[in-house]
C-alpha cells in the first residue's frame, strides 16, 4: 500500500512538473521578473485608391501584447474558400503602428477580401475580414464618395478637384470659379464685387458641380465644420510619397479621406504647399458677402475656419448627398 502512496505521488509530481507555463518576458512587475506575453491588438483593415487593378491596404497595431511584433501584414483572396489558390500573404515589415501595401495586378470588376495580420511570441492575431471591388476599366476617373458616419449624411470626395489620386494637390480656384489660371488678382475675378448666395451645387459657380457632375458639389461652411468637430484628425508629415496633410477618420465606422497640404494661390505665385491646406467653402462670408467668403485652413498645429477673398485660389474638396 505505501509502495503504491509513493508511484501515485511520483506520477502527480511528473505531471505537475510537465503542466506548460504561461509564456513570459523578463521585466515583470508581478515581483517574479516575469509577464504572461498576450497576442498584439490590430486594428480592422481601411481599403482606398481602388482601381481597376490597384488597391492599398492600410492597417495598425495597437498593442504589442507584452512583446515585440516580429511580423505583421496582410491576407488577401478572390474567395473565402477554405485553401483557395488565390489567398497571398503579404508581409508588411514588424513593430507597433500604421502600416500599408499596395496591391496591384487585380482583376477589373471582382470582389476581393483582405484581413490583416501580426504576429509576436504568443501567436498571430487576425483582423475581421473587409471586401472591396475593384473598379469596371471605364468607371478608372470615377471619384469615390466616402461615408465618414458624420450626422448630417453626407459623403466627402477621396479626391480634391482636379486630382487624380488622395495626395495630389489638383487645382487651385478662384471662389466662384471654374477653371484654374495663370493670375489670381480681384480685378480679374468673376464674383468679386458680386451678391451672391450660398454656391453649393449651383454649376454656374461650383466648380465641383460644373466639373464633376451626378451630384457633387462644394460643402457649405456648416458641413466642412462638422469635418472638423465630428472626425478624428490626425498629421502626417509624409501620409504618401512624400506629401504632407491630414487623415481625417470617422469616428463611427474606420472611413477615411486625406486632405494634403495643397497651398494657395495669389497674383502669380503659389505659397505653403506642402506647409499648409486651403480648403473653400461654398459659403459666402456674411460681413463682406461681396469680395469675401469661408474657408478651411490647416497646418501641423492649427485647423479652423476662417473667411478670405475670393480672388485667392484655393483648393475643393467636393461632397456628395
Amino acid at each position: 500500500m505505501k509502495r503504491y502512496l509513493i508511484l501515485t505521488l511520483m506520477v502527480c509530481g511528473l505531471l505537475f512538473s510537465c503542466k506548460p507555463e504561461p509564456e513570459t518576458e523578463p521585466n515583470s512587475n508581478n515581483g517574479n521578473g516575469d509577464v504572461k506575453v498576450e497576442a498584439p491588438t490590430i486594428s480592422d483593415v481601411t481599403v482606398a485608391d481602388i482601381t481597376s487593378s490597384t488597391a492599398v491596404f492600410s492597417a495598425e497595431v495597437l498593442s504589442d501584447g507584452g512583446a515585440e511584433v516580429t511580423q505583421r501584414g496582410f491576407y488577401w483572396t478572390c474567395t473565402l474558400e477554405p485553401d483557395a489558390e488565390c489567398t497571398i500573404k503579404e508581409k508588411v515589415g514588424s513593430g507597433l503602428g500604421n502600416y500599408e501595401y499596395e496591391i496591384t495586378d487585380l482583376e477589373a470588376d471582382r470582389t476581393y477580401y483582405v484581413w490583416a495580420y501580426a504576429v509576436n511570441s504568443a501567436g498571430q492575431v487576425e483582423s475581421e475580414i473587409v471586401s472591396f471591388t475593384t473598379l469596371k476599366n471605364e468607371e478608372e476617373n470615377i471619384y469615390e464618395a466616402i461615408d465618414l458616419g458624420l450626422p448630417s449624411g453626407v459623403k466627402w470626395a477621396s479626391f480634391n478637384v482636379g486630382a487624380m489620386a488622395l495626395e495630389e494637390y489638383g487645382g487651385h480656384f478662384a471662389w466662384g470659379e471654374l477653371t484654374i489660371k495663370e493670375d489670381y488678382q480681384s480685378s480679374n475675378c468673376v464674383t468679386n464685387d458680386k451678391a451672391i448666395a450660398d454656391i453649393s451645387g449651383n454649376p454656374e459657380y461650383d466648380v465641383a458641380a460644373a466639373s464633376w457632375g451626378d451630384g457633387w458639389r462644394m460643402p457649405t461652411v456648416a458641413e466642412m465644420n462638422e469635418l472638423m468637430t465630428e472626425c478624428e484628425w490626425t498629421w502626417y508629415d509624409d501620409f504618401k510619397k512624400g506629401v504632407s496633410g491630414y487623415k481625417v477618420e470617422s469616428k463611427t465606422n474606420g472611413n477615411f479621406i486625406f486632405l494634403p497640404t495643397s497651398g494657395f494661390c495669389v497674383g502669380t505665385e503659389t505659397f505653403d504647399e506642402g506647409r499648409y491646406g486651403y480648403y473653400w467653402t461654398s459659403t459666402p462670408y456674411e460681413d463682406n458677402a461681396n469680395t469675401a467668403a469661408y474657408y478651411m485652413e490647416f497646418n501641423v498645429n492649427v485647423g479652423l475656419i476662417d473667411w478670405g477673398l475670393r480672388r485667392n485660389g484655393f483648393a475643393v474638396r467636393p461632397v456628395k448627398d
